[in-house]
């Protein structure tokens, strides 16, 4: 099986394996802190002491993202001397956008049949959604996990 069809595209720069093992934590700790809050308010309904003490550390999963954003794109910029920020937004928004879109769209379908929001609350939703400024005006009904793409674009703009 030829599994180069799945190597990473990238603008011309090389790979730094070690970002991708601080991906791999950053994920691991994520997943856990959300285990963690899962077991807790669903299965044992308390805290298991120095476990779930250990796995609430998961949300530094989140900065470690964060950073290795901003350390990644600062590289590009500062050492690409053909970097070009509007090529760079334009890779990212044809990249990011589809697959976001689509997913919102789902949620919407999903919580609109299962639900019973209203449809001005859904389309309200639909629309800070996509536009990426649910942190600014209300809660996310639609897709809550969002949060950090809307601190990832605001960022870049």
């Amino acid at each position: 099986m030829n599994f180069n069809n799945f190597s990473r595209i990238t603008s011309g720069s090389r790979i730094i394996p070690e970002l991708d093992g601080l991906r791999f934590l950053a994920i691991l700790s994520v997943i856990l802190f959300h285990v963690n809050g899962y077991i807790n308010e669903k299965v044992l309904y308390q805290n298991y002491n120095l476990l779930s003490e250990f796995l609430k550390s998961g949300f530094f999963g989140v900065q470690i993202f964060f950073s290795i954003s901003g350390y990644v794109l600062s590289k590009q910029i500062l050492f690409n001397q053909s970097f070009e920020y509007g090529d760079y937004i334009k890779r990212r928004i044809l990249r990011i956008e589809p697959p976001f879109i689509i997913s919102a769209l789902i949620y919407l379908s999903l919580i609109f049949f299962v639900k019973n929001y209203s449809l001005n609350l859904l389309l309200n939703s639909f629309i800070q959604t996509i536009t990426y400024t649910t942190n600014f005006f209300g809660n996310n009904i639609i897709n809550f996990v969002s949060w950090s793409l809307e601190i990832e674009i605001q960022f870049y703009l």
